[in-house]
């Protein structure tokens, strides 16, 4: 779904946007995990209801646009570190957490880093 059709020489028309919708919906039912991303997309939300989603700002030709995934399941670890935290201030103090934990690790001497890790591996 996008503002422009200069960017591509073929695109999907509304019904093969559905169609593939329904496909990834039929998917979904059979434990296949699905991230979609693109811009924000009524037909997409309307759909996609019990989908996970998350927005966020990226910079384009035109400037600023807001892009959105939709996701069929729960993030069970965290890819980013970047996105731990429920907003800006709770990610600045995760980030100045890990930063000072690094440090701390860094300090360790190496026979000591290894116990501190291999304790940290058997966490859940």
């Amino acid at each position: 779904m996008r503002t422009s059709n200069k960017r591509y020489r073929k695109g999907l028309t509304i019904e093969q946007h559905i169609e593939r919708l329904t496909q990834f919906k039929f998917l979904s039912k059979r434990g296949v995990k699905i991230m979609l991303s693109g811009y924000p997309a009524e037909l997409y939300d309307s759909l996609l209801t019990d989908w996970r989603t998350y927005e966020f700002n990226v910079m384009t030709r035109g400037g600023v646009r807001r892009e959105k995934l939709w996701m069929n399941y729960e993030a069970d670890s965290l890819h980013w570190s970047a996105y731990a935290g429920v907003n800006f201030t709770d990610r600045l103090r995760i980030k100045r957490k890990a930063q000072r934990w690094a440090k701390n690790y860094q300090a360790l001497e190496p026979k000591e880093r290894l116990a501190v890790l291999a304790a940290m591996m058997e966490v859940e």
